[in-house]
């Protein structure tokens, strides 16, 4: 979808990964993507949004964050509810499958600085820590003149193999 092609009636709605870049309070957004980021609730379609932000091309910046995989029309996904029992595991069910993709892309673009965030991808045992290494991953292929052209189209395969477990 073009950043300008966002009727009215859209209702932007965090998808999974942008409820955990907000979780993690990753400041990697510039300050107005981040607010935008945190009112989409599935709640308030695109005109209210405008309306709390005079001045700001509200149509580039869904589209910024739709491209970043960070939200979602509301409207046509239905909200899921994960339950987690004391004896689950912490990591999504594909976190291995993911963390091999993220590997993978670290050593094609990251040189000898894949090292240490593919040790940090292995290492993730719980929830938090997956997330702060998908962040370390994420901020050094954005950071990397190999990795950047990808990193974003990277990013959105990752959040898709998360969230087929749903």
């Amino acid at each position: 979808m073009q950043p300008s092609s966002f009727n009215p009636n859209f209702v932007p709605r965090k998808t999974g990964f942008g409820s955990h870049m907000v979780t993690l309070r990753d400041d990697s957004l510039p300050g107005p993507l981040r607010r935008l980021l945190l009112l989409a609730d599935g709640k308030r379609n695109v005109q209210a949004l405008a309306a709390m932000f005079v001045g700001h091309d509200i149509q580039v910046a869904l589209g910024e964050l739709q491209g970043r995989g960070l939200i979602e029309d509301g409207q046509n996904v239905a909200p899921t509810i994960v339950e987690q029992s004391a004896g689950e595991s912490l990591l999504p069910g594909k976190w291995m499958e993911a963390s091999n993709f993220m590997a993978d892309r670290a050593k094609e673009s990251l040189g000898v600085m894949a090292v240490s965030i593919i040790d940090e991808l292995e290492q993730a045992r719980d929830t938090e820590a997956a997330r702060q290494a998908m962040t370390n991953w994420y901020r050094a292929m954005r950071g990397s003149r190999n990795g950047r052209s990808n990193a974003d189209a990277n990013r959105l395969e990752v959040v898709r193999l998360l969230e087929q477990r749903l």
